[in-house]
């Protein structure tokens, strides 16, 4: 997503999903909507329910849909009435995922009971169809379906763009790639930074404490005031909150990658555009199964690199045990951010943890465990012993 740069991901069963303002799922996880860009607007109005997720994105709304083949046509149909009930009313409506339904009008073979269920569901909508051609949206075994589909309103669809992208995904289904009215916004040169804060670490003890004693003054103009305000607001939260760091264009890379990540990547991706355009030929058997082997190369030195990783984490942390590995897990649990600055909480922390017990001086020489204490000329070193 970062390389293409996307700036919102319509997702049908993601490997995982993020517990941040970013990421929005639908009831049960399988359907989700990432702000995966850097000058995005904050999504709005959400809703989850079982089957799909919906978001407001400056002022588009956005669904991502899921409905799993093991769902019943009553259930199906359930979902689908709850869906276009939602979308009822709503402009500037865009619709992405995986239905699992076959139809003529978006290329399949025959029309099946879900297809008709979605094109009897959508006909009293203005929304209009976005899949272009024949080719295969998912694909495995050497068979293929076109099951994930992309719908848009009437108003938007002259300005939108379908296509199916030429990227390895590791997955049967092909990435779809959607440009909704023009160029994407990253394009454009950027006068600053947006400042963003994570919301996990707000304090609210602080944030008020900063904010005491705010006054306008009435002989300030509406600007002077709002100003002022602004400012004020800002300061409050770079005290209570820490800022969100965004990814710009020179991004780390993912831990485990490599050079031979890479090499292997590129030529997956060389042998996938191969099979495509083999296809109808005699050359086709032979360009699969170079595609099928390239494939699993890539997946093993992935697997492999991981695993490798691992391992050095975890001989790192027998060296260092406040280095990578403790960030890291310190980041899962959001713990990291979250200890009290409060001086009376602190105190009373320390008195449970490090409880105060009688002092006893050790006199030079050795006590029973045979350990040796040094008396200096100046002090007498002492040992602490708890209750």
């Amino acid at each position: 997503m970062r390389e293409l740069g996307s700036e919102v991901a319509i997702l049908s069963e993601p490997y995982r999903a993020e517990s941040s303002s970013d990421w929005v799922t639908d009831r049960t996880g399988k359907a989700a909507l990432w702000l995966c860009g850097v000058s995005v607007p904050p999504m709005r109005d959400t809703r989850a329910v079982e089957g799909f997720v919906r978001a407001n994105v400056g002022g588009t709304w956005i669904y991502s849909c899921y409905l799993a083949p093991s769902l019943s046509l009553t259930s199906f149909s359930r979902i689908m009435d709850e869906l276009i009930s939602d979308m009822r009313g709503r402009s500037n409506v865009v619709i992405g995922g995986d239905f699992n339904a076959w139809a003529e009008e978006w290329g399949s073979l025959y029309t099946n009971a879900r297809g008709r269920t979605i094109l009897e569901a959508i006909a009293s909508l203005d929304i209009v169809l976005l899949n272009e051609g024949s080719q295969h949206t998912f694909n495995r075994a050497g068979a293929g379906s076109i099951i994930d589909l992309s719908f848009a309103s009437s108003s938007l669809s002259r300005s939108t763009r379908w296509r199916i992208g030429e990227v390895f995904t590791a997955s049967g289904h092909e990435a779809i790639m959607l440009t909704v009215g023009g160029p994407p916004c990253q394009s454009q040169p950027m006068t600053g930074a947006r400042k963003a804060y994570r919301q996990d670490t707000f304090r609210t003890q602080t944030f008020a404490s900063a904010l005491e004693g705010l006054a306008v003054s009435e002989l300030d103009s509406a600007d002077v005031a709002a100003n002022k305000l602004a400012a004020r607001l800002e300061e409050a939260c770079d005290q209570s909150m820490q800022q969100r760091k965004t990814f710009r264009k020179h991004h780390a890379p993912v831990y485990w990658w490599s050079e031979e990540i890479a090499s292997l990547r590129r030529t997956c991706l060389r042998a996938r555009r191969l099979v495509q355009r083999a296809r109808g030929t005699a050359n086709l058997s032979a360009c699969n199964s170079s595609f099928k082997s390239a494939k699993k190369a890539l997946k093993l030195a992935i697997r492999d690199s991981k695993r490798e990783s691992y391992l050095k984490l975890c001989d790192e942390l027998e060296n260092n045990p406040w280095g990578r590995a403790y960030k890291t897990v310190v980041k899962r649990v959001s713990a990291g951010n979250m200890s009290p600055t409060d001086p009376a909480v602190l105190d009373g922390i320390v008195q449970v943890l490090f409880p105060e017990g009688r002092r006893h001086c050790i006199p030079d020489g050795r006590d029973k465990l045979g350990a040796r204490y040094v008396r200096s000329r100046r002090r007498n070193y002492c040992l602490w012993q708890g209750t």
